[in-house]
């Protein structure tokens, strides 16, 4: 199903333009003449709630990755949303845990890549885990510790 999406907002416009680089979730379908319209609507609510409103969808979010959620089911549906569907997380905080330390150092845009598909998965935040593995020697003239 390809998206089409009115009215978006500077902040939402540039989480879509992530999602457009890691994700092929705005890719033309040339076999499917059917296009989705979604109209999205920032709102108090946890999570999100997708329902019809005439000849477009609107999806109503609380946040960033709930909005990414959203986006994601919306563009994996076969068959047109003829319900309301909604998703709450259960936790206050739900994330991830990235290991940078050691022999897990990853690229820059690799991590850029794992961050926008935590928000399509409606991660709330990507945690950094790194730590000093610098081999220290003690300078006795001047006692100044000095990585190898």
């Amino acid at each position: 199903m390809n998206l089409a999406i009115l009215n978006t907002q500077q902040q939402e416009q540039k989480a879509i333009e992530e999602m457009k680089k890691y994700t092929d979730l705005f890719r033309e379908e040339k076999s499917l003449d059917q296009t989705a319209v979604i109209e999205l609507k920032n709102t108090d609510r946890d999570g999100y709630f997708i329902h019809r409103e005439d000849d477009r969808y609107v999806v109503e979010y609380g946040c960033l990755p709930d909005m990414c959620r959203a986006l994601l089911l919306l563009s994996g549906m076969e068959h047109q949303v003829k319900q309301e569907i909604g998703e709450k997380c259960s936790f206050s905080d739900f994330g991830i845990m990235l290991d940078l330390s050691r022999n897990a150092v990853l690229k820059t845009d690799t991590i850029r890549q794992m961050i926008c598909y935590a928000a399509c998965l409606g991660y709330k935040f990507v945690g950094l885990y790194m730590e000093d593995t610098f081999l220290w020697k003690r300078n006795h003239i001047s006692d100044i510790c000095v990585a190898e």
